[in-house]
């Protein structure tokens, strides 16, 4: 009797840390999930946002400036005001530029949904790696589920690389940095 309460108690205790370390994985898991969302949808709130009220925060960051400055503060403010515009026109040309490309390429070589997935992987460019990265992994498990042979998946794979190397190469350098 006194080794079944040992032993019980024993089995209890590591239940119970079992249990602990499982809710705590689960919650932090979904504390991750719930912030990676939030920040998804409110990315673009706040681009919204300051594309809408751009001359305001203008405004209100040359008041900061003292007034002895007030022109070349002005001069920059302009000029950062130039710089992010012609970033995220950049950026969102590429991103246009690469759904299409991911979406005919797809689509030529037989990726079931390839026109879908190809815009949506473009869409997701947005966010570097990630975006690219899970269109990649989506078109890869529609083509893996639909399986239609090994040429298809190669075709899938052989599309991505060479899209990626023209982005890196090409798109990026021209559409962003240029």
């Amino acid at each position: 009797i006194v080794w079944a309460k040992t032993y019980s108690s024993k089995i209890s205790m590591s239940l119970l840390q079992t249990a602990t370390d499982a809710l705590q994985t689960i919650f932090s898991s979904a504390f991750t999930l719930i912030l990676s969302l939030l920040s998804f949808f409110l990315l673009p709130v706040f681009f919204y946002y300051m594309i809408c009220n751009f001359e305001s925060i203008r405004n209100g960051i040359l008041s900061l400036i003292p007034r002895r400055y007030q022109v070349e503060g002005s001069g920059l403010v302009d000029r950062i005001g130039t710089v992010l515009n012609g970033y995220i026109r950049g950026v969102l040309l590429n991103c246009c530029v690469l759904g299409s490309i991911y979406a005919l390429g797809w689509w030529l070589v037989g990726v079931k949904f390839g026109l879908l997935l190809g815009l949506a992987t473009g869409v997701l460019s947005i966010i570097p790696y990630v975006g690219c990265s899970l269109g990649f992994l989506a078109a890869l498990g529609v083509t893996f589920a639909s399986f239609a042979g090994w040429g298809t998946s190669g075709g899938l794979a052989g599309v991505f690389a060479a899209v990626q190397a023209l982005d890196a190469t090409i798109l990026t350098p021209h559409l962003v940095g240029g």
